[in-house]
């Protein structure tokens, strides 16, 4: 090693030395690096590449040698505190739920994006949670006689239900209440409306009676004087019957509340439920409920014959669904397979919900009641009335029907039943942002179409959000209890960052988190075998019982 001078490294030596990937490895780990100092540079590195075999041997050597270190270069010292500490990999954390994906606001329309941020601004939630129940506003709104066609049969009503899920104190209660204030001022106006339409039928009803009366008058003269018959004029039973007043809003969801409901509401009727487990109970089994909560999503005519209550005929069984649940009551919910109820969900689940904060944003409910009424406009109360997409959509839908077969074949009970369904579902919101964007400009002519635009985002809208978040659902029905406990103990060590911890201390402090023992000590153990805490108890063998003392790994902590 006479031919050699040694320098001893801290850290890897700077990008414009040249060194190789060895020589930095060797010197970020504190080595003793050889190098001659008659080699050039460019040659130092021929010498630490091609000659990669004999480099760790000389650098054995040297770290051996009585030759004094002739220059160490001074560096920011190596983390010794992740030593010893391998790398986290993901099958650890005992959550499959995965990150929430963001909302794509800017595929939306800038009136329709503004609206989702100051709702969600001055009501203190998440943008997410806002947009599926704008969204079915939309398609209460347009009613039951309006249709989005794509091909020569296959048509889709603007009807969506959205559950979302999320913790207590998530503010989903005033969002609930701004909900429903919309709903009420569309079930005014449909009031109003159905009114005014019944004074009008009254009114041609008092015409023909008193014109069906002269006609009998003229008939009885001309036949005592022998004149020809007249001829009759509309009879004044022909005249349309006056129409029962609507109802939109429904929070009753059984059976027969329902029933009764739909049968005075041919334009439909939104389920506001806080709980989803009441829509889930009440559309469980396979009886009437079952075939009820099914008919309403597609919207067709709806006959129930029963010997108590006679035959009951519902022109178009329409129910607009928004509901939520809390997290730990999803598996319990949905249950172990789909069964074609939860697949029908657009669900929502934020990762994270926005601090709580005293706003000053105005939410937008006249705006949205006026626009909203505008839309109503367009169903033609009588008859249906079907919007094709424009011919450049279909091959967009054409792509997407496509990618959404194979992520049904792949996915499981949930997702394979969503997925197969999201064809549909994407027609239902494409009709409803065209019948935004209709309203929102007061200047456009009458709505026609469906454009490419809006297939294009409502596509976007369930590859972006919508299925990445029933991701999140199926993930929560693939959690075992442990796992759940897992995620639960690492949400807890990463918020306080305790590095070290004692299990029954840890345990009895926080009795509410841990409270099932076996499942606590499953995912302490888990923890263990993946290396993100590890024992520090008493040497073995000593006196006395063992602590149950954890270190914590300082990479989960340092996330």
């Amino acid at each position: 090693m006479s031919d050699f001078s040694i320098i001893r490294c801290v850290a890897p030596p700077a990008p414009t030395s040249r060194l190789p990937d060895t020589l930095a490895e060797a010197a970020s780990a504190r080595a003793i690096v050889a190098s001659t100092p008659a080699v050039t540079p460019s040659a130092s590195v021929d010498l630490s590449t091609d000659g990669e075999p004999p480099v760790r041997p000389l650098m054995e050597e040297a770290s051996s040698t009585d030759q004094p270190i002739l220059s160490e270069a001074s560096a920011p010292k190596a983390d010794h505190a992740l030593q010893g500490w391998p790398k986290l990999t993901s099958d650890w954390r005992g959550d499959l739920l995965g990150e929430a994906p963001d909302l794509p606001l800017w595929s939306l329309v800038p009136q329709l994006r503004s609206w989702v941020t100051a709702i969600a601004d001055g009501l203190g939630v998440n943008e997410s949670m806002v947009l599926p129940e704008v969204l079915v506003l939309g398609g209460a709104a347009l009613g039951t006689q309006i249709r989005v066609k794509a091909g020569a049969t296959w048509t889709e009503p603007p009807i969506l239900w959205s559950c979302t899920v999320a913790p207590p104190g998530s503010r989903k209660t005033p969002l609930g209440a701004y909900t429903r204030s919309i709903v009420v001022a569309l079930e005014r106006f449909n009031r109003d409306y159905t009114r005014s339409i019944n004074e009008q039928r009254e009114a041609e009803r008092a015409i023909c009676e008193r014109a069906w009366q002269a006609y009998e008058r003229e008939r009885h003269e001309g036949g005592r004087e022998g004149r020809a018959e007249p001829t009759p004029p509309q009879r004044p039973e022909d005249v349309a019957a006056a129409s029962a007043e609507p109802r939109l809003l429904v929070q009753d969801v059984t059976p027969p509340s329902l029933i009764d409901a739909a049968a005075v509401s041919p334009r439909g009727l939104v389920a506001y439920v806080d709980e989803a487990t009441a829509v889930f109970q009440a559309a469980g089994g396979s009886g009437l409920g079952r075939a009820l909560w099914l008919q309403a999503y597609s919207g067709e005519p709806y006959t129930i014959d029963r010997v108590t209550r006679g035959v009951r005929h519902i022109e178009r069984l329409a129910i607009s669904v928004i509901t939520g649940t809390q997290p730990d009551r999803v598996a319990g919910l949905i249950g172990s397979a789909d069964d074609g109820l939860a697949s029908r969900f657009l669900w929502i689940w934020p990762s994270k919900m926005p601090a709580w904060r005293i706003s000053h944003t105005s939410v937008p409910t006249e705006e949205m009641v006026n626009v909203l009424t505008r839309i109503s406009k367009l169903d033609p109360r009588k008859g249906m009335r079907i919007l094709p997409i424009t011919p450049d959509s279909e091959p967009i839908l054409q792509k997407a029907i496509e990618r959404w077969q194979e992520e049904s074949e792949r996915g499981g009970d949930l997702a394979a039943g969503w997925y197969a369904k999201a064809p549909g579902r994407a027609l239902r919101i494409a009709l409803i942002l065209a019948a935004y964007r209709w309203g929102l400009d007061h200047e456009s002519p009458d709505l026609a179409a469906v454009e490419a635009k809006d297939v294009t985002t409502a596509v976007m809208l369930i590859d972006r959000l919508f299925g990445p978040m029933m991701r999140r659902v199926t993930g929560a029905l693939g959690e075992s209890r442990a796992e759940r406990m897992v995620a639960r103990v690492v949400k807890h060590l990463v918020a306080t960052k305790i590095s070290t911890f004692n299990a029954r201390s840890l345990r009895r402090e926080n009795l509410g988190l841990f409270a099932d023992k076996h499942a606590y000590d499953a995912a302490l153990q888990e923890l263990v075998d993946h290396c993100v805490i590890r024992r520090a108890d008493r040497t073995p063998g000593k006196v006395g019982r063992r602590p149950g003392t954890y270190e914590v790994s300082p990479r989960l902590l340092a996330e």
